[in-house]
């Protein structure tokens, strides 16, 4: 099948998307009421009827927030897995899903940064997602250069403390208000999409996805292996310490509003691997598109499966994303037997 009808399949894919997040929901609003409720909300006309309100305040921006959530750990996943060679590699082998976990549960169960307010969570566990990923090049440097061996082993060995240190704060903690807010943020969800958040990080997202855009040739050098690569004049190890700064700000920015929320950045590149080939400057384009797709089907399936209340999103990716890594591991095993 031609790229050129692969992607203009994943865009369509991608529409069918935004149109499902915007009108599949308990309440029932027809199309012509929330193109009603857009069009005055982009013409600045504003309105006070509940239609407006449930697509302007609540599903917009879920949707939007599910776009960017979906393509950062999307994008995040296709770099990791290119800067560490392992196919089964995702946006927190390195720890950084791990120290964002930490963050979190310090500003929950120990008042940390709680003089931010309600934004204190978000940027503690943004602030130590961005520390681990600096913790683990550091480490990977000792005694030589930044290999991938040396990154995944520094990043399981940096992921192990950071969980221990936050499973102690959680076991010892005496505030059940405070545990079940650290479970539910760690589970990942978008209910707390807000515009002045989107606005935010929507931007920075946008511009490291067009700076990974531009790295094509190195993403694909990557793949080749060190001493090919020296062969040719490129410093992996440099390229290597780039991606993985560039990926704890995608992921940080993640984690910043929507917890965090894991297999994306896995079964994504995966799925688009499939579809089109190996070649990084088909790839970003594609795991934009799916990856978006991804999160705001996850979220609608979020929102409308129980009666009353709502399903962590990271809960509902995870059903699909833990079997699919259990796939992975044993195809990958029966690879490399003689």
């Amino acid at each position: 099948m031609k790229r050129s009808v692969i992607f203009a399949g994943l865009t369509l894919l991608f529409i069918a998307s935004v149109i499902g997040g915007l009108y599949l929901g308990y309440a029932d609003l027809s199309l012509g009421e929330i193109l009603h409720a857009l069009s005055r909300g982009l013409a600045g006309k504003g309105g006070d009827d509940v239609a407006y309100a449930i697509v302007m305040d609540i599903r917009l921006p879920r949707v939007l927030l599910a776009i960017l959530t979906g393509v950062a750990l999307a994008v995040s996943g296709l770099i990791m897995q290119a800067v560490v060679g392992n196919p089964i590699a995702d946006p927190y082998i390195l720890g950084i899903s791990s120290g964002a976990s930490l963050g979190a549960t310090l500003a929950i169960v120990l008042g940390l940064m709680s003089a931010l307010g309600n934004v204190a969570v978000g940027i503690s566990a943004f602030l130590f997602a961005l520390l681990t990923s600096v913790g683990v090049m550091i480490l990977s440097r000792i005694g030589g250069r930044a290999t991938s061996e040396r990154l995944i082993l520094s990043g399981l060995a940096l992921s192990a403390a950071t969980s221990s240190i936050a499973t102690l704060l959680v076991y010892t903690a005496k505030n059940r208000d405070a545990i079940r807010e650290v479970n539910f943020w760690l589970m990942g969800s978008l209910s707390g999409a807000k515009m002045n958040q989107i606005a935010f990080i929507g931007p920075v997202i946008l511009a490291l996805c067009l700076f990974l855009g531009t790295q094509s040739r190195n993403l694909n050098l990557l793949l080749l292996g060190d001493e090919v690569a020296y062969t040719l004049g490129k410093d992996l190890a440099k390229l290597r310490s780039t991606y993985i700064v560039a990926v704890s700000l995608l992921v940080g920015l993640v984690v910043y509003t929507s917890g965090t929320i894991g297999f994306v950045g896995l079964i994504v590149p995966h799925m688009a691997r499939f579809l089109l080939g190996t070649n990084h400057r088909h790839l970003l384009p594609g795991v934009i598109l799916l990856g978006a797709s991804l999160l705001l089907w996850a979220d609608v399936a979020a929102r409308n499966a129980l009666p009353a209340g709502e399903l962590p999103t990271g809960v509902v990716v995870s059903v699909v994303g833990a079997p699919f890594f259990v796939y992975l591991i044993v195809k990958n095993s029966r690879e490399v037997q003689p």
